[in-house]
């Protein structure tokens, strides 16, 4: 049975390649303009504004997944033999602590990635004041009173006619 592991042996050449870690710290450097140290600085003495500190944090998650998915990756890896065969059932449970590297590692580069694409210059948007207008949307957008749980008060006077 053929092995669905990476070949090793062209590891320089994946190597070469810039990781999620790469780009997405490259996309954090453009969008802030400094380097991921200097906003690592900014946001730990809370001169950084609120969205480039989340990013910042984020990232900082996205560095931890990326070295859990490297160990988890290598335990697997020692733990297999040189020849194909059926997996053992720690060889499996060190499979599933991939998947879930690998999961948790996605999530964490989404969530850095989402916050850039909707936030291009770096920083939230201003909030625009509640006007009239928008007050009627938002009492709009409202649940109805048929979705809210019923009151205490309400339940009683409704039950009042039912009892007999």
């Amino acid at each position: 049975m053929p092995s669905s592991l990476p070949d090793t042996t062209q590891r320089a050449e994946l190597e070469r390649e810039p990781g999620v870690l790469e780009v997405l710290g490259q996309n954090i450097e453009d969008v802030y303009g400094q380097s991921l140290s200097e906003l690592q600085k900014a946001a730990a003495d809370g001169s950084l504004h609120r969205v480039a500190s989340e990013v910042v944090l984020w990232h900082s998650k996205l560095v931890l997944a990326e070295r859990n998915l490297e160990r988890a990756t290598r335990n697997l890896t020692d733990s297999l033999g040189p020849e194909a065969g059926e997996l053992t059932d720690v060889q499996m449970v060190l499979a599933s602590a991939v998947d879930d590297a690998v999961t948790i590692r996605d999530v964490r580069a989404t969530v850095v990635s989402t916050l850039l694409k909707l936030y291009p210059n770096g920083q939230a948007p201003t909030p625009v004041p509640r006007t009239a207008g928008a007050r009627t949307v938002a009492v709009a957008t409202e649940p109805t009173a048929s979705v809210l749980s019923p009151s205490p008060a309400s339940v009683v006077s409704v039950t009042r006619g039912v009892r007999r």
